[in-house]
């Protein structure tokens, strides 16, 4: 797939969901984006940059963290993502700018950031390598860049997810292969090491949460990045899939009717050269 075919798939996916994104009443990209934010160890008074920032979840914890002292710009592709961070971060007491913009070439100022950070978005770009080597050249010495990736989830929430495969294309994380750099922490430590950072660490988190009912998986998977799968699916295969969720859902599900799942999440943080103490 080219370049901008693929970039232009994901401006159209992340403006389509944009009404609905982290809105249907699952808390998942919240406790995300502020494991991100502690693991990358955004400061007070630091100038800190969110790259792909999404509707702004991940921004309202770094102008948390970094307080009014601090300052946050935060840039994603989608248009209509970025009108809703802008609106998430009205009267911020922290200096906070967003801008449409692509993560891959972010154009910003090189050694102007204390901290960067990617949360869930690395997976979509066309070059994860080389876009990382940009963001690491925005640090100052010693600076910090941080990645969420997704690890393990658990097996309910696979088999629920097992019937939108075959609809998902091949850039989806859920699809990589264990040679990707996105299915272990040794493939992100060395994406992050290869793109020039040093002090290279992983830690993850599991997040739990639970739908309500099959309906509310759906709504969700319709929110975010599966919605792609949704999309591509003719009305027969719409109702195959629809059908096979109600069955697994209705296997999976507890005595009061809902079912808990979980996801591992992969934080992997690492430094600009050249910082206190660092090569």
């Amino acid at each position: 797939m080219e370049r901008d075919e693929i970039v232009a798939g994901v401006r159209r996916l992340f403006d389509l969901v944009a009404d609905s994104y982290d809105a249907v009443g699952v808390t998942l990209f919240e406790p995300i984006a502020t494991g991100l934010v502690e693991a990358v160890g955004a400061a007070p008074g630091d100038r800190a940059v969110d790259l792909g920032c999404g509707n702004g979840v991940s921004s309202r914890a770094l102008a948390a963290a970094v307080g009014p002292t601090g300052s946050v710009v935060g840039l994603d592709l989608s248009p209509a993502m970025v009108e809703r961070a802008a609106a998430a971060l009205e009267g911020s007491p922290t200096e906070v700018a967003f801008v449409v913009r692509d993560a891959q070439e972010p154009d910003l100022a090189p050694a102007s950031f204390d901290a960067a950070i990617a949360s869930l978005v690395v997976f979509f770009l066309p070059d994860a390598a080389g876009a990382v080597a940009r963001w690491v050249q925005l640090l100052r010495p010693g600076g910090r860049l941080g990645l969420s990736t997704f690890g393990p989830s658990s097996p309910q929430w696979q088999a629920l997810e097992a019937p939108l495969r075959e609809f998902m294309p091949p850039t989806d994380p859920r699809m990589a292969g264990p040679q990707s750099p996105f299915a272990s922490d040794d493939g992100m430590a060395a994406l992050v090491a290869g793109a020039g950072a040093v002090d290279v660490q992983t830690t993850s988190r599991r997040v739990e949460l639970a739908f309500d009912d099959v309906d509310h998986w759906v709504r969700f998977s319709r929110s975010v990045g599966q919605r792609i799968a949704w999309e591509r699916m003719s009305a027969d295969q719409r109702s195959r899939v629809l059908d096979q969720s109600r069955e697994t859902f209705a296997e999976l599900a507890g005595p009061e009717g809902s079912l808990p799942v979980w996801q591992q999440v992969r934080y992997t943080v690492g430094s600009a050269p050249g910082g206190p103490g660092r090569s």
